[in-house]
């Protein structure tokens, strides 16, 4: 009964949990079009797992951020070859895994 329910709800959501976690992570990224912001919103109403993924997304971004600006920076790199390198982990996709 629980497993029909569950299914019906993400019928509705139109995303599948698959689906809605490769979307939260495209959403750390790049901004989402309308429709995906609302399918997100929508499974993320009824699936609480998927929810939490997504927090706990933002949250190891935002440790691996704070993390990053307190590690020095390897000798032997110019600040314009060190600019190069944030500019094209900035600019390129990320890879599918």
């Amino acid at each position: 009964m629980i497993k029909k329910l569950i299914a019906s709800l993400s019928n509705i959501s139109g995303l599948s949990c698959r689906q809605a976690t490769r979307l939260a992570a495209k959403a750390m990224d790049t901004p989402l079009d309308r429709g995906e912001r609302m399918e997100l919103y929508c499974h993320h109403m009824i699936c609480s797992t998927c929810r939490n993924y997504a927090r706990q997304l933002k949250l190891m971004r935002s440790w691996l951020r704070e993390f990053g600006q307190k590690i020095e920076s390897p000798t032997g790199l110019s600040s314009s070859r060190k600019e190069e390198i944030k500019t094209r982990l900035k600019s390129e996709p990320p890879s599918e895994l």
